[in-house]
């Protein structure tokens, strides 16, 4: 969600139902972020949360329909002109790629995903990283 508001502000590109726009108008860091659209802030956690439960779910039934629950947020995203389909397609992306970098499917840079540390007394989230 954080990665979305940033990535929203700093393309600056206005949702179909403000008046004008157009799909290929952008205005970096220009925008009030309620009228920015790309990338759909909705789509991103609902592929983000599909990702991250397929990668513990098992049978095929269930990631299909985490996915399918997923494709009807940024569906509805478009049908309510919220949001141009390029929004959708990349929010979807934007979810997926932080779901599995974090879970540690993918690796960036060898960075390995979070992992949370206690003694009994105090709780560490920590990264760790080889370069």
């Amino acid at each position: 969600g954080g990665i979305a508001s940033v990535l929203k502000f700093a393309l600056g590109r206005e949702r179909p139902n403000v008046e004008g726009s157009e799909p290929l108008d952008f205005e970096p860091f220009e925008s009030i972020l309620d009228d920015a659209s790309m990338p759909s802030g909705h789509t991103s956690s609902a592929f983000g949360f599909a990702a991250s439960l397929a990668e513990d779910v098992h049978p095929l039934w269930a990631k299909i329909g985490l996915y399918t629950l997923a494709t009807g947020t940024a569906w509805s995203r478009v049908y309510d002109n919220k949001h141009w389909t390029s929004d959708v397609v990349f929010g979807a992306l934007v979810g997926i790629t932080s779901a599995k970098l974090v879970n540690g499917s993918w690796q960036l840079w060898g960075i390995a995903p979070p992992a949370i540390f206690t003694d009994g007394h105090q709780v560490t989230v920590s990264w760790r990283g080889t370069f």
